[in-house]
């Protein structure tokens, strides 16, 4: 008997989560903080403040997040993400913000519609998750700014 048309998209569903979950599990962990890029410099990465066991963000579904955006002290080339980094980072006054939007912000999960250190984190999340992230320049905005 041939598969049906929507047994198919469920394979390859359960493919897709399945070869991320995998690539998820490879990321390196130090101290609670997850390396996104898998690069082992943890230039992006993310500490999560509110575990989810809801389903992974997948690349290429949509993700609705809520941010505020904090600049990091400058003079550290190799920032730790850690409750002392995050209280200097929090002194000053956020660069953007979602917060307070009649809407979250909604946008691709890893099809280069944001910032590259963000489609790395988000797609390293479940639905539900709250964290804290940090990205480096150059997967940012790069060392100039916006």
């Amino acid at each position: 008997m041939a598969s049906s048309h929507h047994e198919d998209a469920a394979q390859r569903l359960a493919a897709r989560i399945a070869q991320h979950e995998a690539r998820l599990a490879e990321l390196a962990e130090r101290d609670g903080v997850l390396d996104c890029t898998g690069d082992g410099t943890f230039r992006v990465c993310k500490r999560s403040t509110t575990p989810s066991k809801g389903p992974l963000v997948l690349p290429g579904f949509r993700a609705e997040v809520q941010y505020t955006g904090w600049l990091a002290p400058a003079g550290d080339d190799a920032p730790k993400l850690d409750d002392a980094l995050v209280a200097a980072a929090t002194k000053g006054k956020p660069f953007d913000s979602s917060r307070g939007n009649a809407a979250p912000f909604s946008f691709l999960a890893g099809g280069g519609q944001v910032i590259g250190g963000w489609d790395a984190t988000v797609t390293a999340m479940r639905v539900g998750e709250r964290a804290m992230i940090l990205v480096a320049p150059e997967h940012g905005y790069g060392a100039r700014g916006a």
